[in-house]
């Protein structure tokens, strides 16, 4: 469009009127891009959120199982110590 503005030259109504159509559809493809990049950048904002969320409660959850395993270790040992000690 820069070539529009440095020309020195009178221009008809039609010619006009394509160059502002033209001006609109690049306008209109410049809007567009914009919108895709933000809908892009919110999904993915949503997306790392949401990974983030899970992550804690995977995190909290595998605690939980470290416990109730570690408890189960103790009870299994525990049992086991005294079975071994019953036998002599």
């Amino acid at each position: 469009m820069t070539w529009f503005e440095n020309v020195d030259q009178s221009f008809t109504q039609l010619e006009l009127e394509f160059v502002e159509a033209v001006r609109r559809r690049l306008q209109r493809a410049r809007r567009s891009k914009q919108a895709l990049l933000l809908a892009v950048g919110l999904v993915l904002a949503t997306l790392f959120v949401w990974l983030a969320a899970r992550e804690r409660r995977v995190t909290a959850e595998l605690g939980k199982q470290r416990e109730l395993a570690k408890a189960a270790q103790q009870k299994y040992a525990s049992e086991t110590a005294r079975l071994y000690a019953d036998r002599f």
